[in-house]
């Protein structure tokens, strides 16, 4: 492993291929931007996203995104292991409410914006490389996989008549970096999201209905019903499993209800549930927020929420 750092971020290079080629086109311009931490460029970031940025650039800088964990009770002097930072939109929260945060980016681009970004956090190391490759007797009290999930069928090994078989190897391994009393947080599109059957576009096919139909056009990416979510996880080991529904979804949250408090509430009345698609066109076949008022009559509204967020522990 080959190791750098920028100003207090120690960067480490770990060994294998490392990837260069995801890219959302974003890279480039944020790579520029951070020349300075994001503390010093706040005013640049409202600026930037009262300018209606693409879709991109707004997922990445948007604080909207951090309403997905920062009600999360973490416990004090704790550390987490961040798979698939992204560009790292979440990371500063973490780094603001953990004692140690090791964020693990597969694509070298995006993993050196993290380290410029958070240039100025003492408890920040970041990991730029497949989380397979990480060589360290290190356990966490948190492993967080936001928007990652899905992708394990692009890297783990599997039997063609073994649908589920990636996903539960990626749990299973993901585990060992866990404290016996670590907690897994896994953020994750619901591939029976009431959004798909009003005319949302599937996220990761940005075709109809196609997760809905259960990926016939598999190829190596997919997300699960609540039932699937959880059959996975008590396969891999996770005995505590917690569900959380944000809405409109877990990319830029406006709310996040626990079980009790998703029946609780009144969702016909708010426009809250419908989810804005900033990145695909999409149909509209009905009234979202009228069906959820519906499914929430019906006590179903769980199975059809957009996104799950699980916290789940061994």
């Amino acid at each position: 492993m080959d190791n750098k750092r920028v100003d207090q971020v120690m960067i480490t290079y770990l060994k294998g291929e490392v990837n260069q080629n995801y890219s959302d086109d974003s890279e480039s311009f944020l790579n520029d931007f951070f020349d300075s931490p994001q503390s010093k460029k706040e005013k640049e970031i409202r600026d930037i996203l009262s300018q209606n940025p693409s879709w991109p650039i707004l997922y990445h800088l948007s604080p909207q995104r951090e309403a997905l964990l920062d009600w999360y009770p973490f416990r004090k002097n704790c550390s987490i292991l961040e798979v698939g930072a992204g560009c790292g939109a979440l990371t500063g929260l973490l780094t603001k409410r953990l004692k140690k945060v090791c964020s693990n980016e597969l694509t070298q681009i995006r993993g050196e914006i993290i380290a410029k970004r958070y240039s100025d956090a003492e408890n920040l190391h970041v990991l730029i490389g497949n989380v397979q490759n990480i060589n360290m007797e290190i356990e966490f009290d948190y492993v967080s996989l936001v928007g990652v999930l899905e992708y394990a069928g692009k890297f783990f090994a599997v039997n063609d008549n073994l649908f589920y078989e990636p996903y539960l190897s990626f749990l299973l391994f993901i585990k060992k970096f866990l404290k016996k009393q670590g907690h897994l947080i896994l953020a994750i599109e619901n591939k029976l999201g009431i959004k798909y059957f009003s005319g949302g576009k599937e996220d990761h096919y940005g075709n109809y209905f196609s997760s809905l139909e259960n990926y016939p056009y598999y190829n190596g990416v997919r997300t699960f019903s609540k039932n699937e979510l959880v059959n996975i996880l008590k396969k891999a080991g996770y005995k505590k499993i917690v569900f959380y529904y944000p809405f409109p979804d877990y990319k830029l949250p406006v709310s996040i209800f626990s079980e009790e408090g998703l029946y609780a509430m009144k969702v016909s009345r708010s426009s809250r549930f419908r989810v804005v698609d900033f990145s695909n066109a999409r149909l509209e076949l009905f009234n979202e927020v009228i069906v959820s008022g519906e499914l929430l009559k019906e006590s179903v509204l769980d199975r059809f929420s957009n996104s799950f967020l699980v916290d789940a522990s061994i």
